[in-house]
């Protein structure tokens, strides 16, 4: 079985090290992983983190995971802008360490046009990628 908390803490560190996360004027602690209505007092612009995991081979390690990067902001642009960056920075990304090998990353998404959550009163928009990790 695959680690997929370890993609998630990677996912996490890759876009906070990305030249357009401070620009954009995040902090490191807007990046949760898990889905936002579980956080208390999210601090606003944010990213949540979720995964699914859609099929697993066991006698390889590997498993197929549906990565979900939200964004969730007071602002439509924002949004929308923060979106597309993320799709370009993990868009066909692979990685290895000890702990985490990324076979694949692809954005199966369609173009990502924010809705209005009106239990949160914020903008918001899903990025979803379909990883192969082991």
């Amino acid at each position: 079985m695959a680690d997929a908390p370890a993609l998630l803490k990677y996912v996490k560190q890759r876009i906070a090290q990305t030249a357009w996360f401070l620009t954009e004027g995040f902090t490191n602690q807007q990046i949760y992983r898990q889905y936002l209505p579980q956080v208390k007092n999210p601090i606003y612009p944010c990213q949540t983190l979720s995964y699914e995991t859609d099929k697993r081979e066991t006698f390889a390690d590997v498993d197929t995971v549906h990565l979900f990067v939200s964004v969730h902001s007071k602002e439509f642009d924002f949004v929308e802008r923060v979106s597309k960056l993320i799709s370009e920075t993990m868009h066909t990304h692979t990685y290895s360490d000890d702990s985490l090998i990324i076979y694949k990353c692809i954005d199966v998404g369609i173009p990502t046009v924010p809705s209005f959550n009106k239990d949160l009163n914020v903008w918001e928009s899903v990025v979803e990628f379909e990883c192969l990790i082991g």
